[in-house]
């Protein structure tokens, strides 16, 4: 029989610090095998579970606010839970940290409303100091030097064909005219003269004809569809031609775009001669100054235009506005730093919930209160603005914060497009500070077109403004769209927020 040979004490080391090695390679592989496979699907899985957890959670939030606008005074404060933190998939994989964000006046949605007063001055029609009757085809102003008082006609008729004659220097006049399908020819002949023409109608003719020097002119044209001619032939005249759209008398102008009806013909052979013709809109196109050489064959003389959007007052009417209501607003905000999945941006802005991702990308999670109907008077809107008062807050960890809500104030305005006790209302543009335009241009669009006067704009920091619609994340943009309602009615709900 063989004996069986022992190890040697030097040996059984060896082989115990091979098995020992074995033993850590066989961990090492486990735990690498389970940190590459079920681990990030399992952290993965807890991210997005999270992210479901604080979306309900924002929601939740709006829900309590509205729910203690309905409360009786005084109202206390309610606390609503939002988990910063994920689930950690222990032993080692850990929560991913998330991030709360308070501003005051950081984002949320605005009005640009004009209110105002307006007042009608109508003509003393059929009278003035430039003509004695009205019965001919037209009248004349020979006399130099007369602006104290400035001379004045009032004229009213339609399809007629009336002229005005002016010769003489140091001149001064004020001519209201109104009516359709009228042709009025305007003559100057001499030098340093002021004249003011303001008409009302559609589809008439104004024919300018300017021989002399140093004249000022303002023609200020309201209705449809009207075309003003002027022709140079002095020089170091200047001209200035409003085109306003006006559908009806009203006491607020333009309307719509009506203006883009109304058409011009300049021209001149004298030298440094300027036109300045403006186009005013109510949709929210802008445009210009555009500079151009003025026809004619004349040197240094120059033909300037542009299209302005904004409420004003219309034909013989004084009219002052201001904007009305001043709304604050602010929204919360919570970054998820995730580690196995993108970076999320969740926001409570206006009551909705909205999602926003790295490279600018959002979607609507659950929508604000905006509401867009037609009733038998027309399409109408209303809104709730949440503005979130008080200092700013930023959260950071794992932790469940406490976000205390107290509703301050509930102020509902309720307007009617062109009337209301303080004047008048012009038509409104929703103005939106959000970090997710992406979004709400999802809702604006699915909203349908008649509601709005014109088109979707956005406006962001100059170094941003290539990507205004996909915005780097948290940065703030400005959209802005000009709304075709009758009537609106927001719903302002201040509230006090308190972190714990």
């Amino acid at each position: 029989m063989r004996r069986r040979r022992r190890l040697r004490r030097d040996e059984r080391a060896q082989v115990s610090a091979v098995a020992v090695v074995l033993g850590l390679l066989l961990v090492v592989s486990f735990i690498a095998t389970y940190a590459l496979g079920p681990l990030p699907d399992q952290e993965a899985q807890n991210e997005f579970q999270h992210q479901l957890l604080v979306e309900n959670q924002l929601d939740r939030l709006s829900a309590v606010v509205l729910a203690q606008t309905r409360a009786p005074n005084p109202q206390a404060m309610m606390v609503s839970p939002v988990t910063l933190g994920s689930q950690a998939v222990p032993p080692f994989g850990p929560p991913a940290r998330g991030d709360l964000q308070f501003a005051p006046n950081g984002t949320g949605a605005d009005w640009n409303n004009l209110v105002g007063s307006s007042t009608y001055y109508p003509p003393n029609w059929g009278n003035g100091s430039i003509c004695a009757n009205h019965n001919g085809n037209g009248c004349s102003w020979l006399p130099a030097n007369y602006c104290r008082p400035p001379l004045s006609d009032n004229f009213s008729a339609s399809g007629r064909s009336f002229s005005y004659t002016f010769v003489g220097s140091n001149l001064c006049a004020a001519v209201n005219l109104t009516g359709d399908h009228n042709v009025y020819n305007i003559y100057y002949v001499g030098s340093t003269t002021w004249f003011n023409v303001t008409l009302y109608g559609n589809d008439d003719f104004v024919n300018v004809f300017l021989n002399g020097s140093h004249w000022i002119s303002n023609y200020d044209i309201y209705g449809r569809s009207n075309v003003v001619n002027l022709t140079y032939i002095g020089s170091y005249n200047f001209m200035n031609v409003n085109f306003t759209g006006e559908n009806r008398p009203n006491q607020f102008c333009p309307y719509q775009n009506l203006s883009s009806t109304d058409g011009w013909k300049v021209s001149s052979v004298g030298r440094h001669d300027t036109a300045n013709l403006t186009w005013y809109n109510q949709v929210g196109y802008s445009s210009g100054p555009t500079f151009t050489n003025m026809p004619g064959g004349g040197r240094f003389n120059t033909e300037r235009w542009q299209n302005v959007s904004g409420l004003g007052s219309c034909a013989f009417f004084r009219t002052h506005t201001q904007y009305f209501p001043d709304l604050g607003y602010g929204g919360l905000s919570v970054t998820l730093q995730n580690d196995y999945s993108p970076v999320a941006l969740l926001g409570l802005e206006d009551g909705g919930v909205f999602l926003g991702s790295s490279d600018g990308d959002s979607v609507v999670i659950d929508p604000p209160p905006l509401d867009f109907y037609t009733t038998t008077a027309g399409n109408m809107v209303r809104i709730g603005v949440l503005s979130f008062v008080g200092p700013p807050l930023d959260e950071q960890g794992f932790q469940t914060a406490g976000i205390g809500t107290q509703v301050l104030s509930v102020t509902e305005f309720n307007f009617t497009i062109g009337g209301n006790p303080l004047g008048f209302v012009g038509e409104p543009t929703l103005n939106l500070s959000t970090r997710f335009p992406q979004a709400w241009d999802q809702i604006l669009t699915s909203t349908p077109r008649g509601f709005f006067s014109g088109a979707v704009r956005c406006t962001a920091a100059p170094a941003i403004q290539s990507r205004c619609m996909t915005p780097p994340p948290g940065a703030t943009v400005l959209l802005s769209v000009p709304l075709n309602v009758v009537a609106y009615q927001v719903t302002y709900i201040e509230v006090q927020v308190t972190l714990f």
